[in-house]
């Protein structure tokens, strides 16, 4: 996911002349939003992986970025930021990493959720998380950024961008 994801401010979700029902039809689409990135915590912290994978499109694509390449080693790689990889491989990544009694925190917050059209979103939510597993343990923070699209009556999760500003082992 090499595509920048757009300002929300580009986008006003609300405005003063919108009538009742296009407001209502936000706020709306805004609390289902909110809702998908709490189920994306919740189903994450308790490795609900089944129920997890539901929350993105097949096609979705994941990306990390951290702020000073030289955390990088609290993964044990070295260098720039890895590229961005499918789905169902950072699904199975992070479900290997939880595997043998990892156990994570994630909260998130101050929800900045734009939309580009009906079926279209940008959602931006401020991170901090806690790693605790057999090979790694650490604090970051940071925030996510994700594209957002409308199948049927359901929000899923398109794009997905984490940027930490700062990881540190504990």
């Amino acid at each position: 996911m090499r595509e920048k994801i757009q300002n929300p401010l580009i986008y006003p979700s609300l405005s003063a002349d919108m009538g009742a029902k296009a407001f209502i039809r936000t706020m709306s689409n805004i609390e289902n939003i909110k809702l998908l990135k709490a189920r994306y915590c919740r189903f994450l912290d308790q490795q609900m992986w089944d129920d997890f994978v539901e929350l993105f499109t097949p096609g979705c694509m994941f990306a990390v970025e951290v702020k000073d390449p030289a955390q990088w080693s609290i993964f044990r790689k070295e260098g720039s930021n890895p590229e961005p990889i499918s789905r169902d491989l950072w699904i199975a990544m992070v479900s290997r990493t939880m595997a043998d009694g990892g156990m994570s925190a994630h909260h998130v917050h101050s929800p900045e959720i734009s939309f580009v059209d009906d079926s279209n979103a940008i959602g931006f939510w401020a991170l901090e998380d806690h790693l605790l597993t057999p090979a790694m343990k650490f604090h970051g923070w940071g925030r996510y950024e994700h594209r957002l699209i409308r199948i049927g009556s359901a929000w899923k999760i398109a794009a997905w961008r984490l940027r930490w500003m700062h990881i540190e082992a504990i």
